[in-house]
C-alpha cells in the first residue's frame, strides 16, 4: 500500500537536530533526511518533496545556495530556512529569494507544526496547477487554438514546420476560422517569438491613413505632425509583421509595400533617409487571391 503522505525533507547537519525534527513530524509527513547540501540536492531531483526544513548554515552547500538551485530549476518545493544563527538580515536574503519561511532554532512545535502545513498545502496547490496546465497544453497543443481532430492535428503540424524557418506566410479562411491565431502561433513557435507581435487590418483604414500607419512620418510631414511616428514595420522591427485582410489592401499601396517587403527598407512620409527592418511577414485573408488576381480584383 503506497504512503500518500506529503514528503518533507530535512536537512542539518546536526544529528540531533534532525531527530528532534523527526519527533515532531515522523506522525504526520513521510521524512527524508540529509546531513549535506548535495545530499539534500539529489533528493529534491529524485523525489517528489513538498517541503524542505534547511540549516542555514551546511558545509558544503548552505541553505541560500540551496534555495537558489531550487528557483533556477522551477522546483515547486516550500523551503523553510531553519538556523541557530537567526539575523535579520540572513531572514530577509532567505524570503527574498523565494523561502516560504525562516525558524530560529530551537524550534517550537506548536510553531513549526501549522507552518509545515500550510506550505504543503501550497506545494499540493502547485503540483495540481502544474497538471492541470499539462493536460491543457496537451488538449490545446497550442495556448489559443482548439481541436483535436485530424485536420486542426494536420494544422499545428504546418505551424511547426514553418515557425521553424523564416518564410512569409499566407493563412487563408473564412472569417472567423482564427486565422490570427495561427499567426501568433507560429510567432510564438518561431526564433523571433522575443520580438513583437504587430497586427495591422488592412481594410479598417482608407490609403492614406495605412501608409502613414504602415510607414511612419517625419516631424512636420504634414499638418498635424507635431513629432516622428513609427509605423508598424518598425513596431515590428526583430518580430512578426501580421496584415488581416491584405486582399482588402488599396491598390496604389501594393507598389510601396512589395518594394519594403523586397528590400527590407522604406522611407518615413515626409522623410530622405531609407529605414532597414528586419521583420517576417504574415497576411491573411478571406478570398481566394488567385481569383482575385485573374479578375484583376
Amino acid at each position: 500500500m503506497s504512503d500518500e503522505r506529503d514528503k518533507i525533507l530535512l536537512v542539518d547537519d546536526e544529528p540531533e537536530g534532525v531527530f528532534g525534527l523527526e519527533t515532531l513530524l515522523g506522525d504526520t509527513y513521510q521524512l527524508f533526511t540529509a546531513a549535506t547540501g548535495e545530499q539534500a540536492w539529489a533528493i529534491l531531483q529524485e523525489e517528489d518533496i513538498a517541503v524542505a526544513l534547511v540549516d542555514l548554515t551546511l558545509a558544503d552547500l548552505d541553505g541560500l545556495q540551496l534555495l537558489q538551485r531550487m528557483q533556477k530549476k522551477l522546483l515547486g518545493t516550500e523551503l523553510i530556512m531553519v538556523t541557530g544563527y537567526a539575523s535579520i538580515d540572513t531572514a530577509v536574503d532567505a524570503m527574498r529569494l523565494g523561502a516560504y519561511d525562516y525558524l530560529p532554532k530551537p524550534i517550537e512545535g506548536k510553531r513549526l507544526l501549522p507552518i509545515v502545513a500550510k506550505a504543503a498545502e501550497k506545494y499540493r496547490l502547485w503540483r495540481s496547477h502544474r497538471a492541470m496546465t499539462v493536460q491543457l497544453r496537451e488538449l490545446t497543443r497550442y495556448e489559443e487554438l482548439l481541436g483535436q481532430s485530424e485536420a486542426m492535428r494536420e494544422i499545428y503540424r504546418l505551424i511547426e514546420t514553418v515557425a521553424k524557418t523564416d518564410a512569409t506566410v499566407l493563412i487563408t479562411g473564412e472569417s472567423g476560422t482564427g486565422k490570427e491565431l495561427v499567426a501568433r502561433a507560429i510567432h510564438r513557435r518561431s526564433e523571433r517569438s522575443a520580438g513583437k507581435f504587430v497586427a495591422m487590418n488592412c481594410s479598417a483604414l482608407p490609403a492614406e491613413i495605412l501608409e502613414n500607419e504602415l510607414f511612419g512620418h517625419e516631424k512636420g510631414a504634414f499638418t498635424g505632425a507635431l513629432a516622428e511616428k513609427h509605423g508598424c514595420f518598425e513596431l515590428a522591427d526583430g518580430g512578426t509583421l501580421f496584415f488581416d485582410e491584405i486582399g482588402e489592401m488599396p491598390f496604389e499601396l501594393q507598389a510601396k509595400l512589395l518594394r519594403a517587403l523586397e528590400e527590407r527598407k522604406f522611407r518615413r512620409l515626409g522623410g530622405r533617409e531609407e529605414v532597414s527592418v528586419d521583420v517576417r511577414l504574415i497576411s491573411a485573408t478571406n478570398r481566394d487571391v488567385r481569383v482575385a488576381v485573374r479578375e484583376k480584383n
